[in-house]
């Protein structure tokens, strides 16, 4: 029970405030030194190893602790005494500093000017949070974890191990340090195209999450809209190759992809692209699962995936065959075995499928929904559409319309 109240407050975190909640066992002390830690802290280090572990042992129950380190980068941490575990909010900045900042920075911990491109590389990978912002989702995660009504008392907490030379890591560490980062991120973009790849919805949607957390401050454009329309156009790369994976037919594919990218180019406001890359990892994912759903030899797959893609056209059985590149009579003997259905009943009932989609979701007239799914009169789509549903096209609608 614990653990998935945890759960649901990491979840939480990323989805209201853009920032990770993280928990760590009294016994994994190790894995705080490193959460607390910047390229240029010396983690081996005697001091370093004292100030933590003094720190964990003098917590108090019912505290929120304020941490902020020399370089503006802040975190919230407090006790969960029942389970011997720490809960980390953070890290998050307030702001992006200026190269003037980073440059006071630098002199302020005493580190040479050589290292303005490390710093700002950290920096830029720290996502931005409001402090209240923060602070409320910390007082509602001691609440949800923890059990406990009253508010948590807050202090602050100000750690030395960042500002003195002789503390700073050794070139080596610095090294690791960086190196780390990276390949945490490309792994969890490797997760998720495998979440697209298999059809997993609901791990897709987490690794996103995270994966925009990671990149958040990742600048490879001078302006904001031009630097989203580039990780997302990447996102819409990766998708389209995990899509193929799966066995997608590659017309669907892309046919997809162009129809994101024209959706990514048009877009002018960069606040925008997340809900863009919402959806494009959702469609993805969902035609990678129905793709593994089939399940039916290769002909019929290709078969299947050319109809869904082309359901406005007159679909002919001859046009299907000579698609297949097999005959007629073979053809529909196949499709007939593994689908238990004739080819025009499958065709027909993928056009209502379609058509009960835009009765729902758009405001398209009846008198324009039967053409647009590939039906030539009203009539006969009414009679197809009674025949699935069991309610007439005005009926269903009038009941959309009630709901």
């Amino acid at each position: 029970m614990k653990y998935d109240a945890v759960s649901i407050m990491q979840e939480n975190a990323i989805h209201l405030a853009g920032i990770q909640l993280n928990e760590i066992k009294l016994n994994q002390m190790n894995k705080l030194k490193r959460s607390l830690s910047t390229p240029f802290t010396n983690t081996r280090s005697k001091q370093y190893q004292e100030n933590v572990e003094t720190f964990v042992q003098e917590m108090r129950p019912q505290v929120i602790y304020h941490y902020k380190n020399h370089f503006d980068v802040q975190y919230l941490m407090f006790k969960h005494k029942s389970e011997q575990s720490i809960i980390i909010i953070g890290p998050f900045l307030e702001s992006r500093p200026s190269e003037k900042m980073c440059h006071e920075m630098l002199l302020a911990s005493n580190l040479h000017i050589s290292k303005l491109l490390s710093l700002k590389q950290y920096l830029l990978q720290i996502p931005l949070c409001q402090y209240k912002k923060a602070l409320t989702l910390c007082r509602l995660a001691t609440k949800f974890i923890t059990g406990k009504k009253q508010l948590f008392d807050i202090e602050a907490i100000a750690f030395k191990f960042h500002r003195v030379i002789e503390e700073t890591s050794h070139q080596k560490y610095q090294y690791e340090y960086e190196l780390s980062l990276v390949e945490y991120r490309y792994n969890i973009e490797n997760q998720l195209l495998i979440a697209i790849e298999k059809g997993d919805i609901e791990m897709a949607y987490q690794l996103l999450a995270e994966i925009q957390l990671l990149v958040s401050g990742l600048k490879r454009a001078k302006n904001d809209i031009n630097n989203a329309r580039y990780k997302t156009n990447i996102l819409n790369v990766l998708s389209r190759k995990a899509l193929e994976k799966a066995g997608a037919n590659v017309l669907v594919i892309d046919e997809i992809s162009a129809r994101y990218a024209r959706k990514i180019d048009d877009t002018i406001d960069a606040s925008q692209m997340d809900d863009i890359a919402k959806a494009l990892v959702l469609e993805y994912t969902e035609l990678a699962n129905r793709a593994h759903a089939l399940d039916h030899s290769p002909i019929v797959t290709k078969v299947i995936q050319y109809i869904e893609l082309n359901l406005d056209k007159s679909l002919t059985l001859q046009e299907l065959a000579d698609y297949a590149k097999v005959s007629k009579t073979y053809l529909s003997k196949v499709f007939n075995t593994e689908t238990k259905q004739s080819l025009t009943d499958y065709i027909n009932h993928m056009r209502i499928k379609k058509s009960i989609e835009l009765l729902e979701h758009t405001a398209m007239p009846l008198s324009d929904v039967y053409s647009y799914v590939g039906f030539k009169s009203q009539s006969y789509f009414s009679k197809c559409f009674k025949t699935y549903t069991g309610q007439t096209p005005l009926q269903f609608k009038k009941q959309i319309g009630k709901m």
